[in-house]
């Protein structure tokens, strides 16, 4: 299985190489924890440089998993600003924006190597980023792929869904994948808001108190369905907006 043999490349790496705390550039390119690659070196003429364009998704995924906790973009500016003035031979800059990122240094450096490496594994064997989040949310048990959550509903017979709970704090999740953005830009828009909004109210309700996070893929999607929430009472402060920028993550 592929969480096995995972797990046993990761019992091989810790053993033969220590855990790096801090961000750092090298020959392979931008690394951290047990020297998990985040972003590859490439030949660029005399010098080698580190081209961010395009993977700044899969940086957030690792790097959300390492820090348990979204990215901001602010970061990710920090750490592109780092790579290029690396490959440009400015070694003490790059190293001012990684510090500035916030991101660059593993708080609990053992645990945080591991999760960066099992998912830098799982983003390559080509699993889906949403079990990645279901992983990271409840480890060694997560909610199993295409199940959810349901809590009893206050109002009718049945349960409320969830995409996910994390069992040692009780907090619920729902995620909210790709094209959210675009629908709520369309002719349909008014259609997808009050679906939305018609889940929510129900999440709300059954929640019994507990905290909920509504994890998003888009940003946009995200400062548009929180802007909206904020105007209707029964849903203002009642949900927590997070944005994860992974790609592949599934409506």
């Amino acid at each position: 299985m592929l969480a096995e043999r995972l797990s046993k490349q990761w019992r091989a790496r810790q053993a033969l190489v220590p855990v790096q705390t801090a961000m750092s550039f090298g020959p392979e390119g931008l690394v951290l924890g047990a020297r998990t690659v985040l972003a590859p070196a490439e030949a660029d003429g005399p010098r080698r440089s580190i081209r961010l364009e395009g993977r700044e998704a899969r940086i957030g995924a690792l790097l959300s998993a390492a820090h348990l906790k979204p990215i901001p973009p602010a970061a990710l500016t920090h750490i592109r600003k780092a790579a290029e003035h690396w490959g440009e031979g400015r070694a003490a800059l790059a190293e001012v924006h990684l510090a500035l990122s916030g991101v660059s240094t593993l708080a609990d450096p053992g645990p945080g190597a591991q999760r960066l490496f099992l998912a830098d594994g799982l983003l390559q064997a080509g699993v889906e980023p949403d079990a990645i989040l279901k992983a990271l949310i409840n480890p060694g048990n997560p909610t199993p792929d295409g199940f959810g959550i349901g809590m009893p509903s206050p109002v009718k017979a049945g349960n409320v869904m969830f995409d996910d709970c994390q069992r040692r704090s009780g907090i619920l999740f729902e995620y909210k994948g790709p094209t959210y953005a675009e629908l709520l830009q369309s002719s349909i828009q008014g259609f997808v808001l009050k679906k939305l909004i018609s889940q929510a109210e129900r999440q709300v309700s059954s929640s019994d108190g507990r905290h909920i996070i509504w994890i998003f893929e888009e940003e946009d999607a995200k400062d548009y369905v929180r802007n909206a929430f904020s105007e209707i009472p029964s849903l203002k402060d009642k949900i927590q907006f997070d944005y994860e920028p992974m790609p592949g993550f599934s409506i």
